[in-house]
């Protein structure tokens, strides 16, 4: 019995705590990266500041494949609308680490700044396509 408690603790504790907790998950990324998303999420004029620059980015080049809404219509590219900012940063970073495959994803994560990619997630996570 106490082995099945221990397991569901670990498995909590991955997953980012109890089903249902209010707080969001801390990305599995580098130090670097995951401090200024720490610090972005405390710090709602620090999330301003990482969005800010990002529309022009956004409908200059992630639009084209994933919507002008964030919500693709293309069968092999996946929405990003309303997806967690925890998320959505971790799976850019696997395609700049190497982790994750798609030629025109590792180009863009590997041009994008740390500041980029967290207000690229944190903006992503915004959007329900109703805009």
């Amino acid at each position: 019995m106490k082995r099945g408690w221990m397991m569901l603790a670990s498995w909590l504790l991955l997953a980012g705590g109890a089903p249902g907790a209010q707080h969001e998950p801390i990305p599995r990324v580098r130090a670097e990266l995951r401090a200024l998303y720490r610090q972005a999420l405390s710090d709602a004029g620090k999330q301003d500041e990482l969005t800010r620059g990002l529309r022009q980015w956004h409908f200059e080049l992630c639009a084209s494949c994933h919507g002008g809404d964030g919500k693709t219509g293309l069968a092999d590219v996946p929405p990003l609308a309303g997806k967690p900012a925890a998320y959505l940063l971790e799976e850019l970073e696997k395609f700049t680490e190497g982790r994750r495959s798609h030629p025109t994803m590792i180009l863009v994560g590997g041009a994008m700044s740390d500041a980029q990619k967290v207000g690229a997630a944190i903006y992503f996570s915004r959007l329900t396509g109703d805009e």
